[in-house]
């Protein structure tokens, strides 16, 4: 019998393969806004598929579809689908390479985001390509997901806060709306992680948010129960 484990308060059922999500996606997907029925949305880089799982049953009426570039990782995104009998469209491709998906009203990314170049690796295959990739290879994953927006469409994030500067700069660039907000996990230490959504209209502006108090028992119940 294969292994599992919950997560929203035993509300998401999860198989226990390695290596085990962590709760990113599923801050990411508390702070999604609500999406009209029938939004198209992609978790992007899906692996356990956590992110687009957890958004269904938030909000139910959306179209969710997952993507990785491990068919290991789509496979493990249906079983999951199927362990909480969720609807869960699935594609193996890499997103560097501009699959003909979309348009989708909301795009859903968990990236890489250790640099390889500071030493943030690990001899686990699967957790190399889900965390760490080479410096300045966020703005390539911007430059993909952006195009496969709907012209109304926001891309959603959680990153390390050291990605600040480059995702920042992205979005000026390229002219897109950014709000970024930190979710500081130590009540005495600086935000580690930092989520982000850019809207796919123009024109540029920066806005910055209070930190989430994600170490608050309080509000880890409201955001991950």
């Amino acid at each position: 019998m294969t292994a599992t484990f919950t997560v929203l308060g035993g509300r998401l059922i999860l198989e226990d393969t390695p290596p085990r999500p962590t709760e990113d996606p599923l801050w990411l997907t508390a702070t999604v806004p609500p999406l009209a029925p029938g939004s198209r949305v992609l978790d992007c880089g899906c692996g356990s598929g956590i992110a687009a799982l957890s958004l269904l049953l938030r909000q139910p009426l959306i179209r969710a579809e997952a993507l990785d570039i491990n068919p290991a990782c789509t496979a493990l995104a249906q079983r999951n689908a199927a362990l909480n009998q969720l609807p869960l469209i699935t594609h193996t491709a890499d997103i560097l390479t501009q699959p003909g998906l979309g348009p989708y009203h909301a795009i859903l990314c968990n990236p890489p985001f250790h640099g390889q170049e500071r030493g943030h690796t690990t001899p686990n295959p699967t957790k190399t390509q889900a965390h760490s990739l080479p410096e300045g290879d966020l703005t390539r994953w911007l430059t993909a997901l952006m195009p496969l927006l709907h012209p109304q469409g926001t891309l959603h994030l959680i990153l390390h806060s050291a990605c600040e500067p480059e995702l920042t700069t992205f979005a000026h660039t390229h002219n897109h709306p950014l709000t970024l907000t930190p979710l500081q996990t130590a009540a005495t230490k600086p935000p580690k992680r930092l989520l982000a959504y850019l809207k796919a209209t123009s024109p540029h502006h920066l806005n910055q948010e209070n930190p989430i108090p994600a170490y608050r028992t309080d509000i880890r119940t409201r955001h991950l129960t």
